[in-house]
């Protein structure tokens, strides 16, 4: 069975060849903490506008993206890994 790739797969890639190091050390900025916190508590109490719903969602689609990446990026850096040429 062949794994089917998909466009967060392709940005992960490239997120993680840039610089390992530094994919593995983003964290979202404390104003992004409170900002995704306020929506997160207002999902809870169903209060979220339909902007702020896509919102939430457009942190979900992101962090998918980072997680993919920092996860290539630690494989790239495992001294088990052999790039083929």
């Amino acid at each position: 069975m062949v794994a089917q790739i998909t466009i967060y797969d392709e940005i992960a890639e490239l997120l993680a060849n840039l610089s390992a190091e530094k994919v593995l050390s983003y964290k979202i900025s404390d104003g992004m903490k409170v900002r995704l916190n306020e929506l997160l508590e207002k999902q809870q109490a169903n209060e979220l506008t339909e902007v702020e719903r896509r919102e939430v969602e457009h942190h979900l689609v992101i962090n998918n993206i980072i997680s993919l990446a920092k996860a290539r990026a630690r494989r790239m850096l495992s001294p088990d890994c052999h790039v083929q040429a």
